[in-house]
């Protein structure tokens, strides 16, 4: 379904901007430290963490007052 404006009403998730952010402190550091494989995936996998969480933070919360059953 799409609105007035032509965007869809799916949800936005913000993984793949934090898999951007890792990916590039994982390059900076890597070509710093000359050991770009290292250093590309623990950026990544950093990325995917802060992505996941600062997706969780920004979703609405249900405070128990409504059952979802």
């Amino acid at each position: 379904m799409t609105n007035r404006n032509g965007r869809n009403n799916i949800p936005h998730t913000r993984l793949p901007f934090g898999v951007c952010l890792g990916m590039l402190f994982g390059i900076a550091v890597g070509m710093l430290t000359h050991n770009i494989v290292l250093w590309l995936s623990a950026g990544t996998t950093l990325g995917v963490f802060l992505g996941i969480v600062y997706d969780s933070r920004n979703k609405p919360h249900n405070d128990g007052d409504e059952d979802d059953i």
